[in-house]
Order: C-alpha cells, then structure tokens, then sequence
C-alpha cells in the first residue's frame, strides 16, 4: 500500500527491494494507492510501476488509514486464504521474505507474523502517570488532560504486547474476525481535534484490547519472523535484535520506525529500548 500524499520515493524504495528480493512463494501483487485527491496525483507512481516489469494488480482506495485499507482489501479479496499487507514505508530486506513468513505462520496454533513487534509501550505508560502526578498537584496543563483520557479509556493499564502493522500475514478469515477497537470516549475527537479513525487505527495495533491481544486471548502464538526465516515467539523478541535492539541486524522488513532507530544517537536508542521492552541500561 502507497499512501500518495507522502510522494513516490517510499513507493520506490519498495519497488526496488521488491526486485532485488526474492520472494520464495508464489504469490499475486497488488498495490493500492490510497489518499489522493485526484487522478493526477498518481502520475508519477503510474510511470515509476511501468518502468518496472512486475506483474502487478493496482487498487484506488480512498480510506486515509491503513487498517481500514487493508480489511477493505481482505473482503475484497475473497479468492485468497492468506493475506501479507505491508504498508507504505515497507522495504524488504532478505530474499525469501514470504517463503519465511508463510513457513511460521503455518506452523501449529500460529495466528499470525509480522516482521517486528514489542512489548509494549513503557514511555508511554510512563507519560500517563506524570501528567496524573501533575493533576493531583493542581499543576498541570489541558494537554495533560487529553493524555489522561486518552490513554485511560484505550491503553490503560499499558500498551500490551503487540505485533506492529507495517508488514504482517494473516489468514483472511481469521483477519475480517478479528472485532475493531472502538475510540472511547467518542466524545474524545471533539473534544481535543483528534482524528477518530486514526486513533481508532492506534487502538487496533496496540490499544488494550489490540488485534495481537484478540488472537492471544483465542489461545493463538504470534509470532516475529528474522531475516533467516525463524519465528520468534514473545519472549523471544527482545533479544532476537531485530526490533529496536541491538543494531536491528536480524531484521526482515524494515520501516520508518526501524530507521528512525538505527539514525538516533546511543542516548535515543537507549529510550527507544526501554520504550520497546522495558530495557534499562
């Protein structure tokens, strides 16, 4: 999926690790382009696709939100069992990326794979508790107020453990099960001008009631699958170095997350891990 707005260069990055990688499995593409304004906006992604001899199937969708996109696509799409989203910042990293993907996720009771996943939230968490801190002592600020709520009604007590939703495979049927998180209150976007439907998009990754929370709770592994094809299950994950630990080396599909980690400085990353997984050193 290509989110146009952002302009060609993320749409190229994938194409050309698209090329240069091997999937391993046979497979349909189909790139969706979504959050344009009009035709001509797509110009330019039009001539980078015909540069480049893929066989390829192009879908207009006109959500802004990836999560709405993709169970857009999932019943659309009933032809297929099994379905690997991966969104606009994907660049595919190792050959044989859906071979491993495929490999994990139809192993025993696992329900679903990504290419990265954390633990949780624990800055986040952190961030709550302040500001009900401030609110105690009477000093404290609307944003303060906002974060409360917000956090209260669609986090609390944390951000759970959760697969990220840059690049995942699931079964469709088991994916159009899953419910999606409602925004609570609803109230909450008037109030402070945020955008239900991409909070709703947060919710659904890593709210307290999040998709990977959904397939735990129905007695399913998720799992996070490395460069060379191992599924990793949640205890794994914090050493397996491939999401915001480590220098990432074993990671299989990269994003703006994992490249906003190997740009930071040792102080941010040390942040970044501790945010992932609760690592203080």
């Amino acid at each position: 999926m290509s989110y146009v707005p952002y302009g060609v260069s993320y749409f190229a990055n994938f194409l050309e690790s698209y090329t240069q990688h091997e999937s391993g499995n046979s497979h349909s593409l189909v790139i969706v382009f979504n959050g344009f304004a009009n035709q001509d906006e797509l110009a330019p992604f039009i001539k980078l696709i015909n540069s480049y001899s893929i066989n390829h199937e192009l879908v207009f969708a006109k959500s802004k939100f990836d999560i709405d996109v993709y169970y857009y696509m999932a019943t659309r799409y009933n032809m297929f069992s099994f379905l690997v989203f991966l969104n606009t910042y994907s660049v595919i990293l190792s050959d044989n990326w859906l071979k491993y993907f495929y490999k994990n996720l139809t192993q025993k009771n696992v329900g679903c794979v990504s290419a990265t996943g954390s633990w949780g939230d624990f800055r986040h968490k952190d961030d709550y508790w302040s500001a009900v801190n401030r609110l105690k002592k009477f000093n404290f600020r609307l944003a303060d107020i906002k974060k409360i709520i917000y956090f209260k009604y669609n986090f609390y007590p944390s951000v759970g453990v959760h697969l990220r939703t840059n690049a995942f495979m699931i079964s469709r049927e088991l994916f159009l099960s899953i419910k999606r998180p409602k925004v609570r209150p609803f109230i909450l976007s008037y109030l402070f001008g945020l955008n239900a439907k991409k909070l709703r998009s947060f919710c659904f990754e890593h709210g307290n009631n999040n998709f990977s929370k959904q397939l735990l709770d129905r007695g399913y592994l998720i799992q996070i699958v490395d460069k060379f094809g191992n599924g990793k299950n949640i205890e794994d994950w914090s050493s397996s170095n491939i999401y915001w630990n480590g220098t990432q080396e074993n990671l299989l599909i990269k994003d703006n997350q994992t490249s906003k980690f190997e740009m930071a400085n040792p102080s941010e990353k040390k942040l970044m891990r501790y945010a992932a997984w609760n690592i203080k050193d």
